[in-house]
């Protein structure tokens, strides 16, 4: 005798299940059953053959008879492994297969397993047409291709039967529900062969039985699957409203048919017309005005476009942004709508407090299409309802993030003057001069120029600014010119100029004791010109960088001005103090008795064909005389070596002793290596060591190994010096990020072309 052991949670949930039968309204004997079943399971240990063997009795009853699905399905859940196992150790016991097929059918899922026993049992010699109907109501929910033999066997079964017994109303009924499954199977001949002996059996049906929900049902079910096919067109369409509509009256139509209709007939474009009418009404009936579902919404909303209903999809959307829900397909509709009526100078026809919620959540789809035009008359619009400050904000935050807004100047100058109107010159100054390098003009110049003058904000970088415009004709000429005296005139022109040259002065550890890099830009017989290339030079500074002369005095024993060719770089400590005799405002020279200390030369290249002589045209080869031979040329002299910095300097900088707080300074293209500048603890923003640092993209994180926005990362990373000739660092292990690279743009890209003297391999 087999038994079947039950898990403590599985005896208990069967438990519930079988004794929530007795309050079920079912017939007596079978709550007299469920009661004995209930008993059992109080009883330790496991359960056999006739336990099973009633359980499937119960659940076939049950199926039948029971009023309450939920009761249904839990007894459905907790009795189908008994089941399963119990029709595998016995495959005679009919009961068994019935019951775990009503329990399959109620939870509309079933395995290939359960599949194979049920099909099994229903070829037995006493299958009944009770087990072979509850048999094909399960098998037709089954999933895949492995079914179709499946289907075959229980369709020649219940041919078979209802040869011999016509007037059983249930086998006819599952059969036409495994015919619906076939005609939806994966072989084109034998699904429209199917889908046609469907439809004459269900005539059959209705002439033998009457009319019947489940088969109107079905039908439906076919006609949506036509639609799916390459010919679905106006009469498939036609069919299936008509169909869904009897449903609908009977109180029968289910919410996903509906739903699945729907997206049938839009995939065709048949919701057009009186079909669209007919399903807005079936959508609106079984959904209400605005259903609660994201998959009805989006069908109501897909029938209302069809129709091209703009009064019904106004009130539809606009419900859904009062009640916040209003998805991407909702914001888009009524900003569309909005834009309409704002160029038409109509009212929108919006609640008032709509506009606030569209400008916050503004798509950035329509934001990417909007002509320059467009988006001044909208700023404005929002500018008169909302305030200059909302309206520079979301300028700021949704139209001048879009690459085809940002390079229109006249919508940059509205929006740094929505700024200065709201109060906020800072914010609008800053606004400005993102966007100088992609929508450069004179206007914005001089209304940027304004707000510095006006505020008395930042008047050096203002004059600076203004340089370009003043020094054409026009009367945006004019005015620049006036706004540079206004500037030059205040009180705070030179403090802020001579700030701003002391901020970079710090950066280089000018005046501090520190050495400082420097590089020979304009070599000269009795003194050369170099540059302090750390850190860039204030926009009003008539050079990139700030610059230093060097005389011989400032060089150490064996080096002379002639060996400084351009490109040398050194390292020196500087000292400034202020200009009263000419408009530099800073003066910097070599600290005395502090000698430079060089750093290397860098590869010369070949002379500019531009400054070479003309060269005059070769005479015909037969003219030409013998050429003297050429005396070889003087060897060069090899430029010095980089000098190492000593063990004291790298330790300040953290460099073989810890980490150092690295700056990248150079994305060498394609290739893993990067090019960094240690930076000194004791200063936040640069003090630079002398010698770059090679650091390879597999130490950083993984997020940034592929990036190609580098430039401006400051990390710490342990760095070594590398062993062998020549002085060379790297890093040596894994970098922490401590702030994120520089943004992009003409000014930054511009910064990036510093000529390389020296890098390391």
């Amino acid at each position: 005798m087999n038994e079947f052991e039950l898990s403590t949670q599985d005896r208990t949930r069967l438990r519930r299940a079988v004794f929530s039968v007795g309050r079920a309204g079912v017939a007596p004997e079978i709550v007299e059953l469920a009661m004995e079943l209930h008993a059992e399971l109080d009883a330790p240990g496991a359960v056999g053959p006739y336990f099973a063997h009633n359980l499937g009795v119960l659940l076939a009853e049950c199926g039948e008879a029971a009023r309450g699905r939920s009761m249904s399905e839990d007894l459905a859940h907790a009795a189908r492994p008994v089941l399963r196992q119990a029709l595998e150790a016995d495959r005679d016991d009919l009961v068994l297969a019935l019951g775990l097929s009503r329990a399959c059918a109620r939870l509309r899922r079933i395995d290939s397993a359960e599949v194979e026993a049920i099909v099994g049992a229903c070829g037995r010699p006493h299958a009944g047409d009770r087990l072979l109907a509850a048999a094909a109501s399960a098998v037709a929910l089954a999933e895949g291709t492995t079914a179709q033999p499946a289907i075959s066997t229980l369709l020649d079964a219940l041919d078979r039967l209802l040869a011999r017994r016509p007037d059983r109303e249930a086998a006819a009924a599952a059969r036409l529900a495994l015919l619906m499954r076939k005609a939806q199977g994966p072989v084109p001949v034998q699904s429209e062969e199917a889908a046609r002996r469907f439809l004459a059996l269900a005539d059959e049906a209705d002439g033998t039985f009457g009319p019947d929900p489940a088969r109107t049902a079905l039908r439906l079910a076919l006609c949506i699957e036509r639609l799916r096919e390459r010919g679905g067109g106006a009469s498939h369409a036609e069919e299936a409203v008509s169909l869904a509509e009897q449903l609908a009256r009977a109180g029968a139509l289910e919410a996903s048919d509906l739903l699945r209709l729907e997206a049938g007939l839009a995939r065709r474009h048949q919701l057009q017309g009186a079909v669209g009418t007919r399903v807005l009404v079936l959508l609106r009936t079984a959904f209400g005005e605005l259903p609660e579902t994201d998959e009805a919404r989006a069908a109501l909303a897909e029938t209302l476009e069809a129709l091209s209903d703009h009064e019904g999809l106004l009130q539809f959307h606009g419900r859904l942004l009062g009640l916040g829900r209003a998805d991407e397909r909702t914001l888009e509709f009524l900003v569309r709508h909005w834009l309409r009526a704002i160029e038409a100078g109509a009212p929108s026809g919006l609640p008032r407090d709509a506009e606030p919620i569209l400008v916050e959540r503004f798509p950035a789809s329509i934001a990417r299409l909007l002509d320059p035009a467009t988006a001044l008359v909208l700023l404005d619009r929002v500018a008169v309802s909302l305030g200059p400050a909302r309206a520079g904000h979301f300028a700021e935050s949704r139209l001048l993030r879009e690459r085809r807004l940002q390079r229109d100047p006249s919508l940059v100058v509205r929006a740094v003057q929505l700024f200065a109107d709201a109060g906020e010159p800072e914010r609008a100054l800053e606004v400005g001069h993102q966007h100088v390098g992609t929508a450069d003009s004179a206007a914005l110049r001089v209304t940027l120029g304004k707000i510095h003058v006006g505020a008395g904000l930042r008047l050096a970088e203002a004059e600076a600014m203004l340089r370009p415009v003043a020094s054409q004709a026009g009367p945006l000429a004019t005015e620049a010119r006036i706004l540079r005296e206004q500037a030059a005139q205040h009180p705070g022109f030179e403090n802020e100029r001579r700030d701003a040259l002391i901020r970079v002065e710090e950066r280089l550890g000018i005046g501090k004791g520190r050495p400082v890099r420097c590089r020979v830009i304009f070599p000269a017989d009795r003194y050369v010109l170099a540059e302090m290339p750390g850190a860039k030079a204030p926009a009003f500074h008539s050079h990139r960088f700030l610059r230093v002369m060097l005389t011989p005095g400032s060089l150490p024993e064996g080096l002379s001005i002639a060996d400084l060719k351009k490109g040398f770089e050194f390292v020196a400590e500087i000292i400034a103090e202020d200009d009263a005799k000419s408009d530099r405002v800073r003066v910097y020279w070599i600290a005395d008795g502090k000698p430079i200390t060089p750093l290397g030369m860098p590869k010369e290249a070949p002379e500019d064909a531009s400054e070479a002589e003309p060269s005059e045209p070769e005479p015909p080869r037969e003219a030409r005389e013998p050429a003297p031979r050429r005396e070889p040329a003087p060897r060069r002299e090899p430029a010095p070596e980089p000098t190492a910095p000593s063990a004291e300097v790298e330790a300040a900088y953290g460099i073989g002793t810890g980490t150092a707080r690295l700056r990248i300074e150079k994305v060498l293209g394609g290739k893993p290596l990067l090019l960094a500048r240690a930076l000194h603890p004791s200063d936040d923003s640069a003090d630079l060591f002398p010698i770059r640092v090679a650091v390879h993209r597999r130490w950083l994180p993984e997020e940034l190994r592929t990036s190609k926005r580098l430039r401006g990362l400051v990390v710490t990373a342990p760095v070594e010096r590398e062993p062998g000739e020549g002085v060379r660092y790297r890093v040596s292990g894994e970098a922490t990020v401590l702030s994120a690279p520089e943004a992009e743009g003409p000014e930054t890209e511009a910064a990036a072309e510093v000529e390389e003297a020296h890098e390391p391999s």
